[in-house]
């Protein structure tokens, strides 16, 4: 992929497509919810819950300090589980 794209949905497991990576992603969650992120297809770190009412936004610099890789690509699996809305914008 060459340029700038995004996935957005309600809930489920996005995984991301080849010749991308994750510049950032955000997520929100009404009743409460959790996200597993698997970087690149290498084990999922821990749910990430996210509060009753809240929004989660995550920078692509972050999420590759949390799983120190230079980026989160081809392969990798977002599993958002109660979430009413998430973006995944790639690059």
């Amino acid at each position: 992929m060459t340029g700038f794209n995004y996935a957005a949905g309600a809930a489920g497991v996005y995984t991301v497509p080849a010749n991308s990576y994750v510049l950032g992603m955000s997520c929100h969650s009404t009743a409460g919810g959790t996200l597993v992120i698997n970087p690149n297809g290498a084990g999922a770190g821990p749910a990430i819950t996210i509060p009753a009412g809240v929004s989660l936004s995550l920078s692509g610099s972050v999420l590759g300090t949390m799983f120190q890789t230079n980026e989160i690509g081809p392969g990798s699996t977002f599993t958002f589980v109660g979430t009413d809305s998430y973006l995944v914008v790639l690059g």
